[in-house]
């Protein structure tokens, strides 16, 4: 039995050029953490604000990516787009959180129990909530479980 083959509408077709573009993005990100910590590592006050700055922005990079993969999603079922918007919602929480305990940091004040801790717990269930909303098989009872129980375990361990 032959297969049709699918045609991509011509936005789909430049993906590639900013596949590239995005991991180029991600190692410059990545080359600029290891190097402020690397630079950094005798200056503790320098070292802490170029590491807050960095974990603000890996999440932003995050919902930038997040909203393009929604945007890219528009020829596929409507569920694959809400997950990725949930996603991307889930990160700005978190990028919010980040910001909050940079502000924290830079003033002096303690992290602990302070508003960021709020966006940082709203993160996780939209998050799983992102996740399950991306198309999957149907799974029998017991499997699901079984990944619950997975999931479960990772949450806790982070």
């Amino acid at each position: 039995m032959l297969h049709k083959a699918v045609t991509l509408p011509p936005s789909a077709k430049a993906v590639p050029g900013y596949f590239r573009y995005s991991v180029a993005l991600v190692m410059v990100f990545l080359l600029a953490n290891i190097s402020a910590h690397l630079l950094l590592q005798k200056t503790e006050p320098a070292r802490i604000i170029a590491s807050d700055l960095l974990s603000i922005i890996g999440p932003l990079l995050s919902v930038a990516a997040l909203i393009y993969a929604d945007n890219k999603s528009k020829i596929l079922p409507n569920r694959m787009a809400a997950a990725w918007r949930i996603l991307a919602i889930a990160c700005l929480l978190y990028a919010v959180g980040e910001a909050i305990d940079f502000y924290h940091n830079i003033v002096g004040q303690e992290t602990f129990g302070t508003l960021s801790d709020v966006f940082f717990l709203c993160y996780y269930p939209i998050f799983i909530v992102g996740l399950f909303q991306l198309p999957s098989r149907r799974l029998e009872r017991g499997e699901l479980k079984k990944i619950l129980l997975e999931m479960g375990i990772v949450i806790i361990a982070s």
